[in-house]
C-alpha cells in the first residue's frame, strides 16, 4: 500500500477522532439533531459562545428560553404610562411599536409592500362576582401575529368610545399617510377591515345596542320587536332595510 493510500485512509479517522474529542462539540451536534438548528442561525451562536469569557455568566444562564425572550421593563419598547381615560385606566401600546417589535412582525418574512391591519376590540369580563373588566383593542396582521393595541380598565364599558380608539385612530391616519419603515423596507399601511360581535360593533361604531328600535347601522327603519317563545323577543327589520 502507497503512502498516499495510507493518508487516505488515516486521515479521516484523524479527523474523527478530533470532532468526538470535544464533549461540547458532541453535544452541540446533538442539540442540533434534534432541533434542525438553521446554518446562520448556529453560526451566531458559535461566535457568542466563542467570545464569552467569564463562563459563570453561561451557568447562570434560565433554564427556559422564554426567559430568555423576556425583556427588562427600562428596555421595552412599550410606554408603562397608564392614564384615567374614559372613566377607567388606559394605556396605550401603538401599532406602529408593535410592528417594529420583532417578535410580532418580521419584514423578512412577507413579500408584500402593503401592510394590512385587522382589528377589534370587546369587553372580557374577569370574575362572575364583579362588574370589573378589561376593554382591549386588538390588531392582527397577517399571517395571524395578533397583539394589544390599547388596554382599557374598569367597571363598565368605556364612557366615550370615540375617546377610547382616538389614540389608535390618530395614529392610523398618520401610518395611512406616511407608511412605516420596518429594518430598512418601507410598507405603504392599511386597515383590512374591523370584526366584532354585534353588542362590541355597536359600542365601536357608537350607534344604538341591536336592542334598539334604530339600531340598524346601515338604515334608518324602525324595527318590529317580535315575542318569542318563554316571553322572550328580538328587534326584527323587515325587508326594505
Amino acid at each position: 500500500m502507497s503512502s498516499n493510500e495510507d493518508d487516505e485512509v488515516v486521515t479521516p479517522a484523524i479527523k474523527r477522532s478530533k470532532i468526538d474529542r470535544n464533549p461540547f462539540r458532541r453535544k452541540l451536534r446533538a442539540w442540533d439533531a434534534d432541533f434542525g438548528c438553521r446554518r446562520d442561525a448556529g453560526c451566531s451562536l458559535i461566535k457568542i459562545l466563542k467570545s464569552e469569557r467569564d463562563f459563570s455568566n453561561i451557568s447562570d444562564l434560565p433554564n427556559d428560553w422564554r426567559s430568555i425572550q423576556a425583556i427588562p421593563k427600562d428596555k421595552t419598547p412599550f410606554p408603562q404610562i397608564i392614564i384615567e381615560k374614559s372613566g377607567g385606566k388606559y394605556r396605550y401600546f401603538g401599532v406602529e411599536k408593535n410592528l417594529r417589535y420583532r417578535y410580532f412582525f418580521k419584514a423578512s418574512s412577507t413579500t408584500s409592500d402593503t401592510i394590512f391591519l385587522v382589528f377589534d376590540t370587546d369587553g372580557v369580563p374577569l370574575t362572575e362576582s364583579s362588574d370589573a373588566h378589561f376593554w382591549p383593542l386588538l390588531g392582527r396582521v397577517e399571517p395571524n401575529h395578533v397583539f394589544i393595541i390599547a388596554l382599557w380598565y374598569g367597571g363598565h364599558e368605556p364612557d366615550d368610545i370615540n375617546t377610547f380608539m382616538l389614540d389608535f385612530v390618530e395614529e392610523s391616519n398618520r401610518l395611512s399617510s406616511d407608511g412605516i419603515s420596518i429594518r430598512g423596507r418601507h410598507f405603504n399601511f392599511r386597515i383590512g377591515y374591523f370584526t366584532a360581535d354585534t353588542p362590541a360593533k355597536a359600542s365601536a361604531l357608537n350607534c344604538k345596542k341591536p336592542t334598539g328600535y334604530w339600531s340598524c347601522p346601515k338604515c334608518k327603519v324602525t324595527g318590529q320587536r317580535i315575542v318569542l317563545k318563554k316571553r322572550r323577543s328580538n328587534i326584527h327589520f323587515n325587508s326594505e332595510c
